[in-house]
């Protein structure tokens, strides 16, 4: 695939990304490419402009700059799941449901804690995903059995708010969707 290059939106004549994931400064009299550091394993580039530092996500930049920009509730998916694959062939924008039902179909089971798992924030947005109790333990340094213990808690006392299991969770969008329904609430 030819590499193609365009500004990034917002910093025209100072930065251009290109379709392979790559980005370029023009701040200087010599272009220069960019070497991205990364943010919870996604490449990542911080980009100045007015003194102002704005923090992009790679994969971010490629979409927004050579496909589209995304709909509210659209996130970036990294289709061959390698997150340092920032081709524009590999990256598409879907809705944050399915990016975690194509996360899940694809990932392996990974211990005896299996279980996806979900933490819901206090204005009910699921803010973090993810396909394994080990997984969300690994991330935040801290041990299995308190976020397996929380989600059995929530489960059990009918709560969803804090972490929960991704099937309890994606039971309660369902009977809010049928309660929606019935009571012909817009």
């Amino acid at each position: 695939m030819m590499e193609i290059w365009k500004d990034i939106k917002g910093f025209e004549g100072y930065y251009q990304v290109s379709n392979l994931g790559e980005i370029k400064s023009f701040k200087r009299k010599i272009p220069k490419i960019l070497k991205p550091g990364t943010s919870r394993g996604y490449k990542s580039i911080t980009l100045v402009k007015n003194k102002i530092r704005f923090l992009y996500t790679v994969h971010k930049l490629v979409l927004i700059n050579f496909d589209k920009d995304p709909k509210p509730n659209e996130e970036c998916n990294h289709k061959d799941h390698n997150k340092s694959n920032n081709n524009i062939n590999n990256l598409k924008w879907v809705t944050s449901k399915d990016n975690m039902i194509y996360s899940y179909k694809s990932d392996k089971c990974e211990g005896l804690h299996y279980r996806p798992v979900v933490f819901i924030n206090k204005k009910n947005e699921m803010t973090e995903y993810f396909y394994s109790v080990e997984r969300a333990e690994k991330y935040y340094n801290g041990r299995v059995k308190y976020i397996w213990g929380r989600c059995n808690y929530n489960k059990k006392n009918n709560k969803h708010i804090g972490w929960l299991f991704f099937d309890e969770f994606q039971k309660h969008l369902n009977e809010l969707q049928e309660f929606v329904l019935i009571n012909n609430i817009t």
